[in-house]
């Protein structure tokens, strides 16, 4: 549900994490449109909670350090721990 309220033109990543990380979509920020929306969707539908712990330090720490002037970042943490 949370995909699918993506508004239209954004631009969107998805990064696992625990005590490794792993992104999603080839490991780049991407253009969200039908088919990336599909899936991104379809991605998470396969994801388990396989990485370990919860190191969340790391995956913030990678996220911030994407620069772009192109669009303003929003970053959202779901976790299960």
């Amino acid at each position: 549900m949370f995909i699918q309220s993506l508004p239209s033109g954004c631009k969107f990543g998805i990064l696992s994490f625990g005590n490794i990380q792993s992104w999603s979509s080839g490991g780049s920020i991407i253009d969200y449109n039908n088919d990336t929306k599909e899936n991104a969707i379809a991605e998470v539908m396969n994801f388990a909670a396989d990485h370990g712990g919860t190191d969340i330090l790391t995956p913030l720490k990678m996220v911030s350090e994407i620069e772009s002037e192109e669009y303003k970042k929003r970053i959202f943490i779901l976790t299960d721990g």
